[in-house]
């Protein structure tokens, strides 16, 4: 695993925080927005749509995270330091 590949994976570990962002924004829309209360269905929308927003985010780290490449390399590394 080269250095861009690390920087990949570690970019889409951290946009796996972006929803604990987007649940406290839903829960100021539904408590404290000047606009008011949301609607039972605006509410299922949003949580769908934060839902879908994590699966494709957790895709993405999956895609990254070539678990057999990194296996290779912790092998790799491992014998490296055997010797």
């Amino acid at each position: 695993m080269d250095c861009d590949e690390v920087l990949m994976v570690q970019v889409a570990m951290q946009e796996m925080y972006q929803t604990e962002k987007d649940i406290d924004l839903l829960m100021w829309r539904m408590v404290d927005d000047p606009a008011g209360p949301m609607t039972e269905d605006e509410i299922m929308n949003t949580l769908q749509g934060i839902l879908e927003l994590h699966r494709a985010r957790c895709n993405k780290l999956n895609a990254k995270l070539n678990i057999g490449t990194i296996m290779t390399e912790m092998v790799r590394l491992s014998q490296t330091k055997k010797t």
